[in-house]
């Protein structure tokens, strides 16, 4: 039953008229078979989900001595968290965050992803700020029993702003307990450093499958543009 889902999933993109079809699959999916059989790259994707579905206390206890630190600290400096709709903030640390890392930020895909996700049904952002000034932001999103860590951007600043994104993160795992969610969803990253950042939240690696598919001219001019 379930190949057969897989099959009709991988015969409908491999037949999408575009350029390149990129696709991250769940860590519930664990036959990418299909995929690989239409012409896909498969490759492994790797995640860390922590279960929500225990004590507020028992969460923190998870927490690596760093985060918990981190937290701390930027509490002790002043530090607050809100958690809203503030996606235009999120929006520019977003392009701030990939512009100090060399990136290119593609403001048109940031303005339709903040547009679709833009609802209080879908998503929320928490906003980490010090005397009125924001320092750092973070977009949630969540279906069904799972929430999703889709972006988050930060102010450069000194040293007492390093918390900022750590104090974020967990304003988020609290709020998506208090609302009902089962599962926050780090979605992951290849970038060590990064891997580290959510691996000191405590939640459980779990791995699944990434699939990509597309005109080869086309991926090479990708390639060098990013």
């Amino acid at each position: 039953e379930k190949r057969d889902s897989y099959d009709a999933m991988a015969k409908y993109l491999a037949g999408v008229n575009a350029g390149v079809v990129f696709l991250s699959l769940g860590p519930r999916i664990e036959d990418a078979l299909p995929f690989l059989w239409r012409g896909f790259k498969v490759s492994p994707a790797y995640t860390f989900r922590l279960s929500l579905e225990q004590p507020e206390e028992a969460v923190w206890e998870g927490y690596a001595g760093r985060v918990r630190g981190d937290v701390n600290k930027a509490r002790k400096d002043g530090l607050v968290a809100d958690v809203g709709q503030d996606y235009g903030v999120l929006g520019e640390m977003q392009k701030s965050a990939l512009a100090r890392n060399g990136k290119r930020a593609d403001v048109v895909a940031i303005k339709e992803i903040l547009a679709f996700l833009g609802n209080p049904g879908r998503s929320f952002t928490v906003t980490v700020s010090r005397n009125g000034s924001a320092l750092a932001s973070v977009l949630i999103a969540h279906h069904r029993s799972d929430a999703y860590y889709l972006m988050g951007g930060h102010e450069a600043g000194d040293s007492r702003q390093r918390g900022a994104g750590t104090l974020a993160l967990h304003a988020a795992i609290l709020h998506s307990r208090e609302i009902g969610l089962k599962v926050f969803d780090f979605e992951g990253s290849s970038i060590s450093s990064i891997e580290e950042f959510f691996r000191g939240f405590g939640g459980r690696l779990e791995h699944g499958f990434q699939i990509a598919r597309g005109w080869l001219p086309l991926e090479m001019a990708l390639k060098l543009r990013w």
